[in-house]
């Protein structure tokens, strides 16, 4: 059964960041990378229960800082000094410097391990030590020296922490890539080699990230998705597959969860301009396998009932284009779109304009 075309001929464009909540871009790398002065007043920080009481000011908050850096590598699983600093110290001026200072202090004392990353970057695990002092603490902590930090896995790994990292909305739960395959995330219960923990996968997907937003007696879940390069049609029809069960099955069973958004995260970098072009023909394939698989599901259907499903579909899948370097570099520009906005081949071609002609010429002008 096609769809009411009234309804789908409503094209409109999200406008460029905010993403329904605000996508709060990275500190730019021009930004002078000097270490505050000592006299500089202590950032603003995430707050941690278990203060050092008894301990002079000075002491008890550079442990406080420490335990704070410990606890985003356990919750993130590897994470850069500059991820570090707008985790910890996110409203500070010198996040990226004092993330730097405190690794360096956390790796002297072997609570944490450097791994190198491309462009000279590094990316910090937590030691056998490190987690150690962490389920002294009361928390369920392993090493991260066992995870794979290499050319292969890291850009991905990267990309879906900065992601969870730059959307902030208030009042939320978020679950990192690393948490969930640790089974640390809010599915149901299952048998893992560690006793029953909670299940990775619903709907046969694992995400690369998520988090949850409490309303009342039910769970809000925004799903996040990165997508880089072309998807084998296997595994591209499974990802459509999911979106379209997930938002008609939006209460999952087995707990008090339910599927809000979805995220589909695609890349490009500002200065190779043809990467902005290389994104239109993923973005083409998802919509299109998105179609085909919500025709199949709905032909049994009346139009009522499809259109009811479409427009809760449209409200709830996001495409968002985040502008990264090699560097790893995350820059300005988070641009967006709703599903809505694609889903017809008009919409294709509009798109097709912004991000192969109007783009690519707007950049080689600069």
């Amino acid at each position: 059964m096609r769809i009411n075309k009234h309804l789908f001929h409503r094209l409109v464009k999200v406008p460029q960041a905010p993403l329904d909540e605000t996508l709060h871009s990275d500190q730019r790398q021009a930004q002078a990378e000097t270490e505050p002065p000592d006299n500089a007043p202590e950032p603003p920080r995430i707050a941690l229960p278990g203060a050092s009481p008894g301990l002079p000011p000075g002491v008890a908050r550079g442990l406080e800082n420490e335990q704070a850096v410990l606890v985003s590598l356990h919750e993130y699983g590897w994470l850069t000094a500059r991820q570090v600093g707008r985790l910890v110290w996110r409203e500070s001026t010198y996040g990226f410097q004092m993330g730097r200072r405190v690794l360096r202090r956390l790796e002297k004392k072997g609570l944490v391990v450097k791994r190198p990353l491309p462009r000279k970057a590094s990316a910090w695990v937590l030691s056998t030590r490190g987690a150690q002092q962490l389920r002294a603490s009361g928390i369920d902590a392993r090493r991260g020296t066992d995870q794979r930090v290499d050319n292969i896995t890291w850009r991905h790994r990267w990309l879906v922490n900065e992601f969870l990292i730059l959307k902030d909305p208030t009042g939320i739960t978020k679950y990192s890539e690393y948490a969930i395959l640790a089974h640390r995330g809010p599915f149901a219960l299952t048998d893992t080699p560690r006793g029953r923990r909670p299940d990775r996968k619903w709907l046969g997907k694992i995400p690369d990230a998520l988090w949850t937003k409490q309303d009342g007696d039910v769970a809000l879940v925004s799903w996040i998705e990165v997508e880089r390069t072309h998807k084998r049609p296997a595994d591209l029809k499974q990802l459509c597959e999911f979106i379209v069960r997930g938002m008609h099955q939006p209460v999952i069973a087995h707990s008090v969860l339910e599927l809000s958004k979805i995220f589909l995260v695609y890349t490009w970098d500002s200065q190779r301009p043809e990467t902005r072009a290389q994104v239109y023909p993923l973005i083409r394939a998802l919509v299109r396998g998105i179609r085909a698989a919500f025709d199949h599901h709905f032909e049994p259907y009346d139009a009522v009932t499809v259109d009811a499903y479409a427009e809760t579909l449209f409200e709830s899948v996001y495409l968002a284009l985040l502008d990264v370097g090699p560097g790893p570099i995350l820059r300005d520009g988070i641009q967006g779109w709703r599903l809505q906005y694609v889903w017809h081949e008009e919409g294709l071609a509009v798109l097709k304009q912004e991000l192969v002609e109007d783009g690519g010429r707007k950049h080689k002008r600069r």
